[in-house]
């Protein structure tokens, strides 16, 4: 058991190399750490400071999304549609930006945004959740946010389609980057108009959520390899 990375305390890692004398638990061998790259994440807890803060914030939901919803005849995000479909809803908040999840949980610098029209709540969120390398932006434009979280995965196929179309054996990673910077580019164009038709802020494409989320899915998202693989390739309806 360890604890929360934001607080101070150990956290110790459970070890599953079989010349490792402490058996499960390594915390207290370091040269089995310093050889052994075998570990499992600590499973954490928070402090009691932490538990009250969560308490505060009360029945807030935070959402990490990547869909849209509809809403009669128009396109919505769930920042719409889920706080009249939950019971006791007290704030909704939404979270985008460019995170992959295994960089996170290595500790890897990170930033993200937290959006929501409940400017309390969601500052209570951040405050919670936020450690040295979580960085975390504050935004009333949860509309923008929950838009582009969608939208960018379309755009990444597309935009990871022109590296496959156009290689480059002289590149390392035998891409070219031309075709890449125009169809991103215009994807950004394309998903800023986008996200200010279904209700976002312009701005918010060109952000964190928007711009920062599509480069890091066209670097190694899901959605890029289906671009990579898509090329020529008819697939079934």
């Amino acid at each position: 058991m360890g604890w929360h990375p934001s607080r101070a305390g150990r956290t110790p890692f459970r070890c599953r190399a079989s010349h490792c004398r402490w058996g499960t638990d390594a915390s207290a061998c370091g040269g089995c750490r310093s050889r052994c790259r075998r570990r499992v994440q600590p499973r954490y807890r928070v402090g009691r400071g932490s538990a009250e803060r969560a308490a505060r914030i009360g029945n807030t939901h935070r959402l990490r999304d990547q869909g849209l919803d509809r809403d009669g005849g128009r396109v919505v995000t769930y920042a719409e549609t889920l706080p009249r479909r939950i019971e006791r809803m007290s704030a909704f908040i939404g979270i985008g930006g460019p995170c992959i999840a295994k960089e996170l949980s290595n500790r890897f610098p990170t930033l993200s945004v937290y959006s929501g029209r409940d400017r309390e709540a969601t500052e209570r969120a951040v405050e919670l959740m936020r450690t040295p390398y979580y960085r975390l932006a504050i935004t009333d434009d949860v509309t923008g946010v929950e838009a582009c979280a969608a939208l960018k995965n379309f755009f990444a196929i597309g935009v990871s389609a022109m590296q496959t179309r156009y290689p480059d054996p002289t590149r390392p990673d035998g891409q070219s980057k031309n075709p890449t910077a125009g169809v991103f580019n215009q994807a950004m164009l394309e998903m800023a108009s986008l996200c200010e038709r279904i209700g976002g802020h312009r701005a918010t494409a060109f952000d964190l959520a928007g711009l920062g989320d599509l480069h890091v899915t066209v670097g190694g998202g899901r959605n890029s390899r289906l671009g990579h693989g898509g090329w020529g390739t008819r697939f079934p309806k």
